[in-house]
């Protein structure tokens, strides 16, 4: 027997348990942010690994790979990127012949350039260079933090289903451009951890701010479509 409404055909008990376990998941995550923030202003454990990090590797740049690295850095570049993704949007909304893709994208850059630089100009914490980067600081790493919505919004727009390729896209290519960013000494370690935790916690808020649900059908609504 097919299901009238499947979401309300879904066991109270497995949505329950679902919900409990994206809360604890979101909550792990914006724990670990916090915790990487204080270590970052109280110049703590993980900062001083900052400056051990960039020193061992300082020594190691060669212009061949820097020349690699600083290409790589586009996959995450936030003014060329956002304006792919909604090209992406408007060619897949053109091509299923609805707005929602081009809507979800507007949403997503929105919240995307609020949040990074938001707390880009709240932390205002100088890059490697010792400066501080034109968008007003260097945590968290912006490019990272676009890798990950923008690819991972990509790959959703392109095949809602969770394929093989789509998972290794939007979790592959994030992490290669925050190796390159702190291979190339653009960002410290701790600008590239932060992006790589607040780009799923914004998908997820993207994901919850675009996500229409249908209404949940009413008693009489139930006893209309039994009654056929």
């Amino acid at each position: 027997m097919i299901p009238l409404y499947p979401e309300t055909d879904v066991p109270a008990a497995h949505t329950t348990a679902t919900s409990r376990h994206r809360c604890l998941r979101l909550g792990g995550a914006l724990l670990a942010l916090a915790v990487l923030l204080e270590q970052v202003l109280i110049n703590g454990p993980v900062a001083r690994l900052d400056h051990l990090l960039e020193h061992t590797l300082a020594g190691t740049r060669i212009t061949p790979l820097q020349t690699v690295a600083s290409w790589l850095t586009w996959l995450g570049n936030p003014f060329f990127m956002v304006r792919a993704l909604i090209g992406l949007a408007l060619v897949v909304g053109f091509h299923r012949r609805t707005w929602r893709p081009l809507f979800i994208a507007v949403v997503a850059v929105a919240v995307l350039t609020a949040t990074v630089l938001s707390l880009k100009s709240a932390v205002a914490l100088p890059g490697p260079s010792g400066h501080l980067p034109g968008d007003g600081g260097s945590w968290p790493s912006g490019h990272t933090t676009t890798a990950v919505v923008v690819w991972g919004l990509a790959a959703k727009l392109v095949s809602p289903a969770r394929t093989r390729w789509r998972i290794a896209l939007s979790a592959g290519v994030p992490a290669l451009v925050g190796l390159t960013l702190v291979y190339g000494g653009y960002h410290w370690l701790s600008d590239v951890l932060a992006g790589w935790i607040l780009g799923p916690l914004l998908l997820t808020l993207i994901v919850a701010l675009t996500s229409g649900r249908a209404p949940r059908p009413t008693a009489v609504d139930l006893r209309l479509v039994a009654s056929r």
